[in-house]
């Protein structure tokens, strides 16, 4: 929507910029609405990239602040087990995992028992279970909490921003029919 408002804009500068004789085409293109302020509150919480931005909103930006913090302190626990000469040895290979939101330790199903956590699951072939060491449930469990809230704060905010774009709607139905004849017109004329 952003970008069909912005580039409407465009549009409407380019129709004024016309010769005289496409008159039609530069009448159509003083039709075409100002939707700035939309504009300004679609950018203010999307990116060019479709994603929503930390600063949309305070609630977000702490939320994924808190979410980089407990990552790192995850990164920190889970990583030092790496380092450990005893784990290394059970390990399957010397990699953190991510299952289902959660980092998890690839260890060889028959020392599974000397690594005091939660299994996740077995691989396809049996060899490998992926633990969760207990020291990092807890902070697991933080981060999974953490994305949850992520997901609520980004819905409430497209929510709302759905809602003042939809107030719009007929205006930008009306803007959408001018862009297309704007646009046959000057297949035709140009």
């Amino acid at each position: 929507i952003a970008s069909t408002l912005a580039g409407a804009a465009d549009v409407k500068r380019w129709a004024e910029g016309l010769d005289e004789n496409l008159n039609l085409v530069r009448e159509l293109g003083t039709e075409i609405p100002d939707f700035q302020n939309e504009l300004e509150e679609i950018r203010s919480v999307i990116d060019s990239r479709g994603r929503v931005m930390d600063t949309a909103s305070e609630t977000l930006s702490r939320i994924r602040r808190n979410i980089e913090a407990t990552r790192r302190q995850i990164h920190e626990v889970i990583y030092g087990y790496i380092r450990r000469p005893d784990v290394v040895k059970i390990l399957r290979n010397p990699t953190v995992t991510l299952h289902d939101d959660r980092f998890v330790l690839p260890v060889k199903v028959e020392f599974r028992n000397q690594l005091p956590g939660v299994v996740h699951r077995a691989s396809n072939t049996g060899a490998t279970v992926f633990i969760e060491p207990n020291d990092s449930v807890e902070l697991n469990n933080s981060l999974v909490e953490l994305f949850s809230d992520e997901r609520r704060e980004i819905t409430r905010l497209l929510d709302e921003l759905s809602i003042r774009i939809h107030q719009q709607h007929s205006r930008i139905i009306s803007l959408l029919r001018t862009l297309a004849r704007i646009d046959l017109l000057s297949l035709i004329h140009i």
